[in-house]
């Protein structure tokens, strides 16, 4: 199983066994919190957005993001974010 073989790579894996989206939430949530770094979340889902909005303060640097193509376009966000 990939997760294991990220595991044997010393690479942190936590597995959802439920809802991936508030597990995504809490752990870049977490580490905002515990760490003074950025912490950047890339998805299109609407709930991550919500559920990010919701429970981040105004002291955590959470930003989320929409991903790329493999050209590194932006694709068409469905949150209506302009940069």
């Amino acid at each position: 199983m990939l997760s294991q073989k990220m595991v044997d790579a010393v690479i942190n894996v936590k597995q959802a066994e439920t809802d991936a989206d508030s597990l995504i939430v809490s752990t870049a949530l977490a580490l905002a919190e515990s760490e003074d770094l950025p912490v950047i979340v890339v998805g299109t889902d609407t709930d991550l957005l919500v559920m990010l909005v919701a429970r981040a303060t105004t002291s955590m640097h959470v930003m989320p993001e929409q991903p790329t193509d493999t050209v590194g376009h932006k694709r068409n966000s469905r949150w209506g974010w302009k940069y």
